[in-house]
C-alpha cells in the first residue's frame, strides 16, 4: 500500500486577526490507481477550497 499525504493551508486575515483553516486529506490506495487518486485529490482540494472562498467572501 501506498500512503499519500496531500497538506494545504487557505489563510485571510480580517483587519490584525489571521485565522488559518488548515485542510489535511490522507488517502491509502494501491499502486495500480495512484496516479487516479493524485488527480483525485487535487480535484477535491480545489473543490473544498472554492466552497471555503464562497463561504468567506475571499476573492
Amino acid at each position: 500500500m501506498q500512503f499519500i499525504e496531500v497538506k494545504w493551508e487557505a489563510g485571510y486575515s480580517i483587519a490584525r486577526n489571521k485565522v488559518i483553516y488548515p485542510m489535511r486529506i490522507d488517502v491509502r490506495r494501491s499502486d495500480l490507481c495512484l496516479r487516479h487518486s493524485i488527480k483525485q485529490i487535487i480535484m477535491e482540494s480545489l473543490s473544498l477550497y472554492a466552497r471555503l472562498r464562497e463561504t468567506l467572501h475571499i476573492f
